[in-house]
């Protein structure tokens, strides 16, 4: 890493001696590339799913008795299949829609490919109103993870957990036993943390999701360090220690230079030698089955063919925020006049699906500086990686971190995050946003070898949309509207103008002044505008804001019937054995990114759930034996 002024110090990544990749074929890459010739393309399909049809109208096929069925492979799902599967007494079902990731999902910059292949369900927001009006459609993309693994697999795997502060506001809305303080120790638990001297308190090092600095460093590395330091009065620090009002370098869920996914990290290792651990594959779930208070097993399609598993203890739902309020309303749990509307009998009338919070970012703000990165292919940068560490390792260029608050500087806990971009040669993002042709041919025009892109982003928004069922069929997607900056007192899109305000006065302050750097993205529509101007910003705020694809509260935690899905241990109001594990039970939106969240989720409950049946074990157990 570069060097830095005197009383500028940067975070150190610890030199690890880096093992070989295994070799991507020329087939398996060309396959990757040619994703993205259509944007229709990475939408997973479910007709895989439909049942033959001779087996349409008949009885599903009996798939066995489990104590336990996970119903969903993603982060929370491989944690708890690990940590449960411990129990050696225990039979354990894991049933996942997806398949195994692969060795292009282990590249860390290759997640636009990722994102547009079929380990992406690829769901779309319904029409926005008051956000995403430079997108095609005036929709936002909503990348959801399908694989094992979940969204691990195609995430930025950035390893942000929020402020302390976010976990004891838990507690506050009723939630006992949720506090930082009483989270922290399940923090350590997922982690290994393999940058220079971590903070025992804070950080983990026997866990086994991998963390890292992000490397090798871009051009921009120092001028932005020097920036924060001098330009802004930042402290340099490690955002998931003691505090995160600051600047730092991003810590990311990498080991030797590969994407540290949950199903690598918790259920591959394991899967050979825990024979009470059974992984079911390219198994979509369909429906839990309840009678009265009781969840007695799920009903899935696998292989074109309808099963039903029984559960003896407890069903884990952990599919993620839209397909497990999707799964609880196609099984009669939800919101009583939408269920009944879509001839769905009303099991318990909770407000599933209400309440999605995800963070609002603005994706137009760019500078372009003297500085320039190498222009090298796709191609070449991925044989590079092969055998060195290249820009690849670093996940579409995402490297350094800001944390603030905007509205009130003596305040611990951040109101804005912004993370500055240096996009590796030959990737495409506009994968990610859906610009429209307008905005596209904008993005096309930018000296992209000497661009910086910044991401500003709410860390704790006020607006909120929802997830609905299109109609009783599995098959069909859900309905998602973002809600995004649709608040009533506009305190939403007037912080992000303050978060945009300071982020350029960051990025041409002294430091990156001395690098020639300026802003040079134009939104067309807004055009008519004086550029830089407030009017000019409101308007570019609404065009290019989407959703950070880290939804919450579709299943939030609280203890009220009325407002909530799931109580304190996550178990659905009402019932007796069915619980919802994940980032749809995170009942106020953390100042993060929500990898590392759900890891801790899923280890607490899984200790939660030994406690309940007396098998107490000490927090650090052993993972692989």
């Amino acid at each position: 890493m570069e060097n830095a002024e005197p009383g500028c110090s940067q975070p150190k990544r610890k030199k690890i001696c880096v093992k070989n990749p295994k070799k991507l074929t020329e087939e398996e890459l060309e396959y990757f590339l040619t994703q993205s010739d259509s944007e229709d393309k990475y939408i997973s399909s479910k007709d895989e799913y439909i049942p033959s049809t001779d087996d349409k109208d008949g009885d599903e096929l009996d798939f066995g008795v489990f104590d336990f069925i996970i119903v969903g492979g993603g982060a929370a799902g491989c944690v708890l299949a690990n940590r449960l599967s411990e129990i050696p007494s225990w039979k354990i079902l894991l049933i996942e829609a997806g398949d195994q990731g692969n060795t292009v999902t282990d590249i860390p910059a290759m997640l636009v490919y990722s994102i547009n292949s079929p380990f992406n369900w690829g769901y779309k927001s319904i029409p926005q109103s008051q956000c995403c009006q430079g997108m095609r459609n005036y929709s936002c993309n909503i990348p959801r993870g399908k694989g094992l693994g979940g969204s691990s697999l195609i995430s930025a795997m950035l390893y942000v957990r929020g402020n302390p502060d976010d976990y004891n506001q838990w507690v506050k809305l009723g939630n006992p036993n949720w506090s930082y303080e009483e989270c922290l120790p399940y923090f350590k638990k997922a982690e290994t943390a393999d940058f220079v001297t971590p903070d025992q308190t804070y950080h983990g090092t026997t866990g086994p999701v991998h963390v890292n600095y992000t490397g090798p460093s871009s051009v921009i590395n120092t001028a932005f360090f020097q920036a924060a330091t001098f330009d802004m009065g930042l402290k340099i620090l490690d955002y998931n220690g003691k505090e995160q009002i600051g600047a730092g370098q991003l810590q990311s869920t990498i080991n030797f230079n590969k994407r540290v996914e949950a199903g690598s990290a918790y259920v591959t290792p394991i899967i050979k030698t825990r024979t009470n651990l059974i992984v079911s594959l390219r198994s979509f779930a369909t429906k839990v089955v309840i009678y009265g208070k009781k969840a007695v097993g799920v009903e899935f399609i696998k292989d074109r063919k309808k099963y039903f598993a029984k559960a003896s203890k407890e069903i884990l739902v952990t599919a993620g925020a839209v397909n497990s309020a999707q799964i609880l309303m196609l099984s009669g749990i939800g919101p009583k006049e939408h269920l009944t509307k879509l001839g769905i009998k009303v099991l318990k009338n909770l407000p599933v699906g209400q309440h999605l919070v995800d963070h609002p970012v603005f994706a137009g703000l760019f500078f372009t500086t003297r500085l320039s990165q190498p222009e090298v292919s796709l191609p070449e940068q991925v044989h590079e990686y092969q055998s060195a560490n290249t820009p690849l390792t670093r996940c579409f260029g995402a490297e350094n971190i800001v944390y603030t608050n905007i509205n009130n500087d003596s305040s611990a806990v951040p109101d804005i995050e912004f993370i500055a971009y240096a996009p590796p040669r030959g990737g495409d993002a506009q994968v990610l946003f859906n610009f429209d042709d307008n905005n596209n041919n904008a993005y096309n025009k930018l000296n992209m070898a000497g661009s910086i892109q910044v991401m500003v982003n709410l860390a704790h928004p006020e607006s909120s949309g929802s997830v609905q069922l299109k109609s009783s069929s599995p098959l069909d997607f859900p309905l998602i509207d973002l809600g995004l900056l649709t608040d009533k007192n506009n305190k939403d899109i007037n912080t992000m103008l303050k978060g945009i305000k300071y982020a350029i006065k960051f990025f041409t302050g002294k430091q990156f002044d001395n690098i020639g750097s300026f802003i040079s993205f134009e939104v067309p529509k807004c055009q008519s505008h004086k550029f830089n101007s407030d009017a000019y910003w409101y308007c570019a705020i609404r065009q290019l804001t989407m959703g950070y694809f880290h939804l919450t509260g579709t299943t939030r935690m609280g203890p009220c019937y009325r407002n909530s899905v799931v109580n304190a241990s996550l178990v659905v109001h009402g019932m007796d054995n069915l619980r919802v594990v994940g980032e749809g039970s995170i009942p106020r939106q953390v100042a993060g990114h929500l990898y590392g969240p759900v890891l801790m989720m899923a280890e607490k409950i899984s200790d939660d759930i030994k406690k309940k049946y007396e098998h107490v074990q000490n927090s650090v157990t052993r993972l692989f034996k």
